[in-house]
This record gives structure tokens, C-alpha cells and sequence, in this order.
């Protein structure tokens, strides 16, 4: 099930190349099914949309409401690659996906589920995606070129960014609808010939390395370790909301004295965590290792519960962040 992840400036295409390239897809193989992880639709659910201007624009002024809807393009992401599909299924990230970190973090994703990754990169040029936007209206001049600041450019040498495929808006976008249409269509069609050979026939086997597999102990005793550390984390943080603190920390006693600063969970950003709302993330992050834990019998590494319930608080902060977002 190969992961694509779209990148480039706003306006450079990337939705339009998504929906020719689904199109293509189908036509060069029937059987083959398209899930796309849209950026637009995920923002327009969020209650800074409006009916008048592009909801991603009030995103995109807001440092923390965009790091939510990265966390929840992330989140449903993650969804689409661990459902039960065919193996012929494609997953599409059509996103800007402009921070190399953040592209690393679904390679990681996708390659701990052995699945391939690529990254497909709309290379129009700067000056064709502001006459673009000028055109849509979509961003104001600053918030365009402030996302166009802060793209870092996919490298082909970086095993996250490859392989790399590039794809260009012909010049003439504007002025000439009916022939750069075509034109794009053909360069689509060309694409579409090298994605079902490198991603879909060529039989590569995805092997998860160390940094990609969760940690997990080699006997029954794994999820008892989980299951504890998280009760403890839980206690920890309805006390810490009992006294009024900003932040929750994981109990001192778990933490060894070499461990390094743990994560905290932000008890001041709107969202209220209580004994049901936390028993419930305790299900779902229990359901989720079920799900997606890799068998190490061989292996003699362990998890301890530190290692457990730093786990468990990354993922009731990535929790709270898509709850916000979509609240």
C-alpha cells in the first residue's frame, strides 16, 4: 500500500495533480483504489472556516492552529495506512508537507507498517503560483509568503524524500486553459506509467529498521507493563488538574535519573482531560499497539515503563491537538 505525499508552494497545482493523477490511475488499472488524505478538506471542518474565504488561511496566521492540522493530517493518515485494504490500494497526502521533519515523521510511519514511500513534488515556479493565487484569491500576499519562507525543498538524497518525482504547471496555465490542461494530463499519464512500475509492480518489500519499530518486550508481559504505566500517567495528571498546575509530568518514580527531560501534557489549551475522556485515549492507544505491534520473539530488548508511558503522553498530546482542531 504505498504512501505518496504531495509538496510544493500554495497554488503550485498539487490538487489538480492529484485528481488527474486518481483519474490515471484507474485508467492504467481498474483495480487499483485511491484514498486521498486532503489538507483543504481537513481545514474546512474546523470551526475557523467560513463560507468567504479559504478556512486555511486563518490556519495558516495561527502557529499552534497549524500544527493541529498537522496532527490531524498525520492522524488520518495513519487511519488510511493501517485499515484493512488491498495491497493495490495508493494513499495520497494531498497537503503542502513543507517542513522535511514533518515529511520524515510519515516515512517513518509508512515504513514501520511496511509500506513504501514517495514524495511527489509540483516544482512550479514562484512566480506562475502567485499569479495563481492572485487569480483565486485564495492567500493574502503575506500568509502566501510566509508558507513560500518556510518550504524545504525535497532532496532525492534523503532516503524520506525518495524517490522523488517532480511535476511542473505548464507556463501557460492561465492564458491557454484547454492546451496546458492537456499537457498536464500527458505529463500525468507519464507519471502515472512510473508510479504503477516503482510502487505497484515492482515487488519491493518494505523491511522496518530499529528506528521505525516500536519497542516492545518479548513476552506476555508487554501489555501488563503498558497497561500499568498508563494508569500511573493517568493518576498523575488528574492530580496535577486537582492542584491547579499548568502542565502534567509523568510520575518522578518512572522517570530514571538518566532518562532525559520527558513530555509534559499542557493541562491550559482548552481542552479538558477527565477521568472518562483519559480511560477512553487509554482504550484507544491500547487497541492501537494491538493493532500495530510488531512480534519480536527473537529480541531480548524490553520495554520498560518509562519508555510506556512517555509513549502514552506523546499520544494524549497529539490527542488533545486533533480534538482542538476539530472542536
Amino acid at each position: 500500500m504505498p504512501l505518496i505525499l504531495l509538496c510544493g508552494y500554495p497554488c503550485s497545482g498539487k490538487s489538480a495533480v492529484v485528481t488527474l493523477l486518481a483519474g490515471c490511475l484507474h485508467t492504467h488499472r481498474p483495480d487499483c483504489q485511491i484514498e486521498v488524505v486532503s489538507e483543504e478538506s481537513i481545514a474546512s471542518a474546523h470551526p475557523a472556516a467560513t463560507t468567504t474565504i479559504d478556512p486555511r488561511v486563518a490556519i495558516y496566521m495561527d502557529a499552534n492552529l497549524e500544527k493541529q492540522l498537522r496532527a490531524e493530517i498525520k492522524s488520518q493518515t495513519e487511519r488510511a495506512l493501517t485499515g484493512k485494504k488491498p495491497s493495490n490500494t495508493i494513499v495520497i497526502v494531498d497537503a503542502n508537507n513543507y517542513i522535511k521533519g514533518y515529511r520524515y515523521e510519515l516515512y517513518c510511519t509508512a515504513k514501520s507498517m511496511r509500506h513504501q514511500q514517495a514524495i511527489l513534488h509540483c516544482t512550479t515556479g514562484l512566480d506562475t503560483c502567485r499569479e495563481i493565487n492572485t487569480a483565486l484569491g485564495r492567500y493574502p500576499e503575506a500568509v502566501f509568503s510566509e508558507v513560500v519562507t518556510r518550504f524545504e525543498r525535497p532532496n532525492s538524497s534523503s532516503r524520506w524524500d525518495n524517490p522523488l518525482y517532480e511535476i511542473c504547471l505548464p507556463q501557460e496555465l492561465e492564458q491557454e486553459r484547454d492546451n496546458s490542461r492537456q499537457d498536464l494530463r500527458a505529463l500525468v499519464d507519464k507519471l502515472t506509467d512510473r508510479i504503477l512500475s516503482e510502487l505497484l509492480s515492482s515487488g519491493t518489500r518494505v523491511r522496518p529498521n530499529q528506528s521505525t519499530v516500536p519497542t516492545q518486550a518479548a513476552d506476555s508481559n508487554y501489555l501488563q507493563i503498558v497497561d500499568l504505566a498508563t494508569t500511573e500517567v493517568i493518576s498523575a495528571i488528574l492530580a496535577a488538574q486537582t492542584n491547579g498546575a499548568d502542565f502534567a509530568s509523568l510520575p518522578p518514580h518512572l522517570a530514571p535519573p538518566d532518562s532525559g527531560a520527558a513530555p509534559n501534557l499542557d493541562l491550559t489549551d482548552g481542552f479538558a482531560w477527565t477521568a472518562s475522556t483519559l480511560t477512553k485515549a487509554k482504550r484507544q492507544y491500547l487497541s492501537f499497539l494491538r493493532a500495530n505491534a510488531t512480534q519480536l520473539a527473537s529480541t531480548k530488548k524490553r520495554t520498560t515503563p518509562f519508555e510506556a508511558a512517555v509513549l502514552f503522553m506523546h499520544f494524549l498530546n497529539n490527542e488533545a491537538q486533533r480534538t482542538t482542531f476539530l472542536s
